[in-house]
């Protein structure tokens, strides 16, 4: 019996959102390029990027949120042929893939459950193995939404801390850059809306 969350992901991974949108945006599905979701969560983001014919590798650290990953995976691929997609348990932190790894590495909800140094060394390591383009979805703090969720949520994710705390839009850039990478952009998920929920953050190798 598929759940309601099951079903929703689904509708997510099939018909886009707009997370999809922007990725897609600053670094188009191509045949054969290499993607991480470092920090999967569900996987729809990636698998989706596995539909147009990447080559995706789902990290995660949690083997019940890997579980999950592949139901989605599983449930798409009754209604596409076999995607190429590899599900891998490892730690953000010290990630278990070589430098220049990829062409993309992206999550998104994820970095803000650590407070530095260990969220400076989760992009460090997003840097490291990536060999183009680094993008990161991130709560903004500019967002009462985002504070309020901070405030009030426990998060029970394997090895992350219970809170999170949301980004300044500098911050962000100024932790990109720090891990090295060029040309940053930073802007809100919903447009020129700097009060939206969600800040993303787009850098290059």
């Amino acid at each position: 019996m598929i759940s309601e969350r099951l079903r929703k992901d689904i509708a997510y991974t099939v018909q886009g959102i707009v997370h999809h949108d922007i990725l897609f945006e600053y670094f188009p599905p191509r045949v054969e390029s290499c993607v991480l979701e470092a920090g999967c969560g569900s996987g729809k983001l990636g698998i989706r990027y596995a539909m147009c014919g990447s080559r995706v590798t789902l990290l995660d650290i949690d083997p019940k949120v890997l579980e999950y990953a592949l139901r989605l995976l599983q449930s798409i691929e009754l209604r596409d042929t076999h995607l190429p997609i590899m599900l891998k348990e490892g730690d953000i932190l010290n990630m278990p893939f070589d430098d220049d790894s990829f062409d993309l590495v992206f999550n998104e909800g994820v970095v803000e459950h650590w407070e530095d140094p260990e969220r400076q060394k989760a992009i460090n390591e997003m840097a490291r193995v990536s060999r183009d383009t680094v993008i990161i979805f991130v709560p903004n703090i500019l967002s009462a939404e985002s504070r309020h969720l901070a405030e009030t949520t426990i998060h029970t994710y394997k090895s992350m801390p219970p809170k999170e705390t949301p980004f300044s839009p500098t911050e962000l850039r100024c932790h990109m850059e720090k891990a090295g990478l060029k040309d940053v952009i930073v802007r809100a998920v919903l447009g020129d809306i700097w009060s939206s929920r969600q800040i993303v953050g787009v850098g290059k190798i």
